[in-house]
């Protein structure tokens, strides 16, 4: 957009050609005709309309750019979150497995005490 409308300030250049053939009355054979056109404009953007509209353009190419840096950290940091919650589950399974296998000693201990006793 912002390559449209600095385009539009930009003088413009047209070419045309055409090539015609009629036939004429009476078999007096074809008549070709051919025309050629260069044209040429320039907008004076004598009140700014242009320059307001390559403004507008340059803004929202910025907006843009800066929604994308924005996309991309926000993908960052919520990767980072994810790895630091897989990394807590990894230490807290590890804390489960330790705590579960303390647990099963004491049951032994328990059960070895309680049948010494009796």
């Amino acid at each position: 957009m912002l390559r449209a409308a600095q385009a539009g300030r930009a003088p413009q250049l047209g070419g045309q050609a055409q090539l015609v053939a009629r036939n004429c009355a009476a078999g007096q054979g074809r008549r070709i005709e051919t025309s050629v056109g260069l044209t040429l404009d320039w907008d004076a953007d004598l009140w700014g309309e242009l320059a307001s509209t390559e403004a507008a353009a340059a803004a929202r190419l910025g907006e843009s750019e800066a929604l994308q840096r924005a996309t991309r950290l926000s993908i960052a940091a919520l990767t980072a979150r994810a790895y630091v919650a897989w990394r807590e589950a990894l230490v807290d399974r590890t804390q489960l497995a330790d705590a579960i296998a303390l647990q099963r000693g004491v049951a032994r201990v328990v059960q070895v005490s309680g049948a010494t006793a009796d």
